[in-house]
């Protein structure tokens, strides 16, 4: 009886707290609805708890950081106090609201460098062998062209010595085929469900076209984690065992602990959109403006399904999903030791 009344006392304050008109969503300074990854970003949940844990066993304080993709540089809240101990810090954002609201931030810190620079421009303007570490964070699965980076990295991190393991690329993705725990499974499928439903009712020429269109929509790639794992390792990297940090794939430590906010949040989010409820077909040549009206219609669809279906299936608790990290190493680089011959 506790449980239940706990239940429909977070309904309650779920949708009282939620039912704005538009709801609770962020805009952008122009007043449109922000659909970048900033909104989330600012949960920070995608980083809870497992990032700092692990910056604290590895050693970071020295030598030159590189973040790609940083965002507005929510990221570097948590990595420089680590990483620019001692060191510097380039963060480099191809998004020029994500670089302003970066260079904003970061921009008098002389420990830092902000640049509006791809990944692999960021990278290639480097010379070959200078980097200690680079932070690719929740981006992976966003670029494509991460072949080239990972290659690139490889190349542009110092190698290891003796005395001084190789340098580390560390990155994290929970867009995968396993990125939902089986206890949670439920919350999903009924989410989307009941999304769908809402979206006939808000708008049902798109519903339509989305449902008549099914088959023809380009939806965002998800790759299993085992593909994850060949990218890096083809290209030269070793992977760090991540079960004695407890942030093993399958380990409670390494899940993202997503709230209701922040999945109210990512409602919003272009990218999570294209992965749940994609919208564009294959070829179709679409307008920005068309793109953010679908965009605004599915954000809404999506956030009244949320207010109503996770009290239903996930009540008070928090919702995890599995969180893959990769702790990429460059091997130590053989190295002949000459010795001088004895003199007769």
């Amino acid at each position: 009886m506790a449980a239940a009344a706990e239940v429909a006392k977070f309904m309650v304050e779920a949708k009282a707290s939620a039912c704005y008109s538009p709801f609770e969503t962020i805009k952008t300074p122009e007043g449109k609805i922000d659909h970048s990854f900033g909104p989330y970003s600012e949960t920070r949940e995608h980083l809870d708890d497992w990032f700092p844990k692990l910056l604290s066993n590895l050693g970071v304080a020295e030598g030159l950081t590189v973040e790609l993709g940083s965002g507005h540089g929510h990221s570097a809240e948590y990595f420089l106090p680590y990483v620019a101990v001692t060191g510097r810090c380039i963060l480099s954002e191809p998004d020029e609201r994500g670089f302003a609201g970066c260079l904003e931030k970061y921009g008098s810190d002389s420990r830092v460098e902000v640049k509006n620079k791809s990944a692999l421009e960021a990278l290639g303007e480097l010379e070959d062998g200078s980097i200690d570490r680079i932070f690719y964070l929740n981006s992976i699965h966003l670029d494509e062209e991460r072949e080239e980076v990972i290659e690139l990295a490889f190349k542009k991190l110092k190698p290891g010595r003796l005395l001084k393991p190789g340098r580390l690329l560390i990155a994290n993705s929970s867009f995968i085929y396993e990125a939902v725990p089986l206890s949670e499974g439920r919350l999903y499928p009924r989410w989307m469900a009941r999304a769908y439903k809402i979206l006939e009712s808000l708008n049902p020429q798109l519903h339509l076209f989305l449902r008549k269109n099914k088959d023809k929509l380009k939806h965002m790639h998800r790759a299993p984690k085992a593909d994850y794992d060949a990218l890096f390792t083809t290209k030269g990297f070793s992977l760090a065992d991540l079960a004695p940090y407890g942030l093993a794939f399958e380990q409670p430590g390494s899940q993202l602990r997503n709230s209701f906010i922040g999945l109210f949040k990512i409602a919003q989010y272009s990218v999570w959109i294209y992965g749940t409820m994609p919208f564009v077909i294959e070829g179709e040549e679409v307008s920005d403006e068309e793109i953010e009206r679908r965009l605004d219609i599915l954000t809404r669809a999506q956030q009244e399904a949320l207010l109503e279906v996770y009290p239903q299936v996930i009540g008070a608790r928090i919702s995890p999903r599995n969180n893959a990290i990769w702790v990429a190493r460059k091997p130590i680089r053989d190295e002949v030791i000459l010795v001088p011959p004895f003199k007769g």
